[in-house]
């Protein structure tokens, strides 16, 4: 299986004013550690694609990512687990917050790398595995479990399965949620309406975070049941906070809600020298 990652790609500009801090060469595609000389945020690029950005003490620079750590804390979830790490920054940020996330990753050096420049917090548990896999040996009962899984141009066929979704079901407890990350490219190319059928297929009730306005973005669809949030919840860094607060929350089959906020496109492209 391909390794986890986190964004779709959008063109973007070669990054001026970065330095590259280290490059690991995998069987699953170059990394790239790079450092921004303006504030000290880091980027982590598998390839040319953005999986994770942080600002000095690993909180996410993700606008979407932002939107997940809401979900979490509204939901009350303490026991996490976090399917696709790259930079490990959710698991981070719960784990400052008193919640106890693992998270899982195929690739080993994504662990390495976060814990050496993305400030991966010590208490996270860290699980070399494949997300099914991982699903199906386990008995632990989670509070959330969180899809974030992207491979080398689009997310794992087998972790968007029907079946899949049982799976992650049975392992979480009754009120637990499933939050899904599914990208949307330029070419308005997403599996969102695939995965909310087969999340609902399994008894979940659905509320979806998008903006059909915004061209490349990042669609949440939150399987279980989720009160109403506000967006944003007003700690996040200044410059999430204006896209997040025009994400538009729906529940399909149900009335419209009123959050808002937006989660634009998070994945840049990059050229490093």
């Amino acid at each position: 299986m391909a390794s986890f990652a986190h964004h779709d790609v959008v063109p973007a500009p070669r990054p001026t004013g970065a330095f590259r801090l280290e490059r690991v060469v995998s069987r699953f595609g170059t990394i790239d550690i790079v450092e921004r000389r303006s504030d000290g945020a880091r980027l982590y690029l598998q390839g040319e694609q953005l999986q994770s950005m942080a600002r000095p003490g690993g909180v996410s620079l993700f606008p979407y990512v932002q939107a997940m750590r809401s979900i979490l804390l509204h939901s009350r979830a303490q026991r996490i687990a976090v399917l696709g790490a790259a930079g490990g920054t959710l698991g981070t940020m719960m784990a400052i917050g008193g919640a106890q996330p693992v998270l899982v990753d195929i690739n080993p050096d994504a662990f390495a790398l976060a814990k050496k420049y993305f400030w991966l917090a010590p208490s996270v548990d860290c699980v070399v595995a494949d997300a099914r896999r991982f699903l199906s040996d386990g008995t632990e009962l989670f509070d959330a479990i969180v899809l974030d899984a992207f491979g080398s141009d689009d997310m794992p066929d087998h972790l968007t399965t029907v079946g899949f979704f049982s799976l992650a079901r049975k392992r979480l407890l009754p009120q637990g949620l499933l939050v899904v990350n599914a990208p949307v490219n330029r070419r308005q190319r997403s599996r969102a309406e695939s995965l909310s059928a087969a999340i609902a297929a399994t008894g979940f009730p659905l509320t979806v975070f998008d903006d059909p306005q915004q061209t490349c973005r990042n669609t949440l669809i939150v399987g279980g049941y989720l009160p109403d949030i506000e967006l944003p919840m007003g700690d996040e860094p200044a410059e999430t906070r204006r896209e997040l607060t025009t994400l538009k929350l729906r529940r399909p089959g149900g009335p419209r809600a009123g959050a808002r906020s937006r989660l634009a496109a998070g994945r840049r492209q990059y050229r490093l020298s």
